[in-house]
């Protein structure tokens, strides 16, 4: 995640006003390390732009994330 923004604010000068991540359920990213680099993420964010970050999780048996929704709709 820490790229994806680095690569936006590198190519567009700033960071969007909100952020959304969007995580899965599993184990590997509910655990300290996510949230202290969520945690990062803020403290970085706010000095250059982001206002908002919104970090949500997918409920157990998922079957796509939020995005992947979009593309049956084609």
């Amino acid at each position: 995640m820490i790229k994806i923004l680095s690569f936006v604010f590198i190519n567009l000068g700033k960071l969007p006003h909100t952020v959304y991540i969007q995580i899965d359920g599993g184990s590997e990213n509910a655990n300290k390390l996510t949230l202290a680099m969520m945690c990062l993420i803020v403290a970085k964010a706010t000095k250059l732009g982001c206002q908002q970050l919104f970090l949500t999780r997918l409920p157990p048996g998922h079957t796509h994330e939020d995005c992947d929704a979009q593309f049956g709709v084609i």
